[in-house]
């Protein structure tokens, strides 16, 4: 068993040069310009905005679809796609039969909220025809059940409800060509 003795004197012995200088101090010091301070929250904020607007523009979901990585979107939800995806005049089909048609201007981004805000609403009646609704537009809340929302593409035809609320261009958002019918489970 090793003498303790012999092993605190192998220490002093190690340390006594660093003990003959202590009179010496040792000072340790950051420098940072102010310049260099300030960009630090401006790239973080930079930062924040580049990945929120890439997120939400849904860029990494179609660079990874183009290179066959997956099938999947960055969104958390098909109804936050379609919507995202598309706009303009909807019909929305209610679980008690009946329909509403207008202009799309806001959406829950959630599929357990399931609310719509149309400007420029109409009950669609059973003929067909458009019984135009008072007022800005209706909200479809949860509680209103929707059932499916066509999205339509907006004709000349189109009844003087249905023209493009004031700032919007006819064809804004428009799918192209394409009707789209989404069901909720």
């Amino acid at each position: 068993m090793p003498d303790i003795r012999f092993e605190v004197l192998t220490a002093l012995i190690v340390l006594l040069p660093g003990f003959l200088k202590a009179g010496e101090t040792i000072h340790y010091s950051i420098e940072a310009s102010p310049l260099r301070l300030a960009l630090l929250p401006l790239i973080a904020v930079v930062l924040s905005v580049l990945v929120s607007f890439l997120a939400n523009h849904d860029f990494f979901g179609r660079l990874f679809r183009g290179l066959r990585v997956t099938r999947r979107t960055w969104r958390a939800s098909t109804w936050d796609d379609v919507f995202h995806d598309f706009s303009g005049v909807v019909q929305v089909e209610l679980s008690d039969g009946r329909s509403v048609m207008g202009w799309l201007k806001f959406c829950s981004d959630r599929p357990e909220d399931r609310s719509l805000f149309l400007e420029r609403a109409a009950w669609v009646n059973a003929e067909g025809g458009l019984e135009e609704i008072q007022g800005p537009g209706i909200f479809l809340s949860r509680e209103s059940e929707i059932r499916s929302v066509m999205f339509l593409n907006a004709s000349t035809e189109s009844p003087p409800s249905m023209d493009p609320p004031s700032g919007k261009k006819q064809g804004d958002g428009q799918s192209g060509g394409k009707q789209v019918k989404t069901r909720s489970l």
